[in-house]
């Protein structure tokens, strides 16, 4: 795994179009999915963002700040 990991990103970093930099099956939410899911998911798959798409079409963005600050937000 840590070679494949490092294939994957001296790939990325000799990259010459977005082809090369994209992930080709990314891991993707539901717009009316849990705050909590986005964070179970986020932790287990070691993504710093999560694309979020609904009908197949992106609609946003949740970054793993976004969740903290939604979790945190009652503390403040």
């Amino acid at each position: 795994e840590p070679l494949r990991h490092f294939e994957g990103r001296l790939k990325k970093a000799l990259a010459s179009t977005v082809a090369d930099l994209m992930s080709e099956d990314p891991v993707t939410i539901d717009p009316d999915a849990s705050v909590g899911e986005a964070g179970r998911l986020i932790v287990r798959r070691g993504h710093n963002r999560l694309p979020v798409v609904e009908h197949g079409r992106l609609v946003g963005v949740v970054t793993r700040v976004d969740v903290l600050e939604a979790l945190t937000r009652d503390e403040a």
